[in-house]
């Protein structure tokens, strides 16, 4: 009988293993496809009963594009602290710099937007 730890370290081996499979990357691409359209009908469906949510959506519909071409490319994140430069990297691996900044734009995650944000963060309120 397998001790607990002997269990996990075969289980983790065996994600490992299967989490590269080409139909597991498949799914995950067609999950993050339907995210990606799934935003922008949404955006189109409440864009004039809630205009500010509906701004919302192609932000959520870019991040989920930037996964569709991390998979394609056969590159991964990693960990999610500076998820955008660590997608601006294999971007330009690939050819992809100017889709990855246009993309970076929409999500608000461009270094502009983020400066501006950052700006508006620190302005005294009231």
């Amino acid at each position: 009988m397998p001790t607990r730890i002997e269990l996990v370290n075969r289980f983790a081996a065996w994600i490992s293993d299967v989490r590269f499979h080409p139909a597991i990357v498949a799914a995950r691409i067609d999950e993050s496809w339907r995210q990606a359209t799934g935003a922008l009908s949404e955006a189109t469906r409440i864009r004039l009963d809630d205009p500010a949510a509906s701004t919302h959506q192609p932000r959520e519909s870019a991040r989920a594009l930037r996964l569709v071409l991390i998979e394609q490319w056969g590159e991964r994140l990693g960990s999610m602290g500076r998820e955008w430069t660590r997608f601006a990297r294999p971007a330009d691996r690939h050819g992809q710099a100017e889709l990855a900044a246009r993309i970076a734009v929409v999500a608000g995650a461009d270094p502009t937007t983020a400066v501006t944000h950052l700006g508006r963060d620190r302005a005294p309120h009231g």
